[in-house]
């Protein structure tokens, strides 16, 4: 999301709970907050009071019930690129790759 904007990016989703420091709302076409982590689940993970195997079973429970968001974006990544955006720069270890999974696995 710092690294600046990119034709590539496509339709540029932020996904997290709060705005982002020093982004401009023209930076982001859209922000869905229902599909972040909760910010109990973000602290636990943040302070490493939890692995990784846990905090991805709790935030797919978290966004279970979020289906009309993820079919949205589902159903928009087949007409344009989706680029989800969040602060964390490990990409591996972040809920966007989790939403990822999900969003691909809905039947649009």
């Amino acid at each position: 999301m710092y690294e600046g904007l990119s034709d590539e990016d496509g339709m540029r989703v932020l996904v997290m709970r709060e705005w982002p420091r020093n982004i401009e709302r023209d930076q982001i076409d859209e922000w869905i907050v229902e599909l972040s982590p909760s910010e109990e689940l973000d602290m636990e993970w943040n302070n490493r009071k939890i692995e990784w195997e846990e905090y991805v079973e709790r935030y797919k429970a978290e966004v279970a019930d979020q289906v009309t968001h993820m079919k949205f974006l589902k159903e928009l990544s087949q007409r344009k690129d989706v680029t989800l955006l969040c602060w964390e720069g490990m990409e591996d270890r972040c809920h966007r790759k989790i939403l990822k999974e999900l969003i691909e696995a809905i039947d649009a």
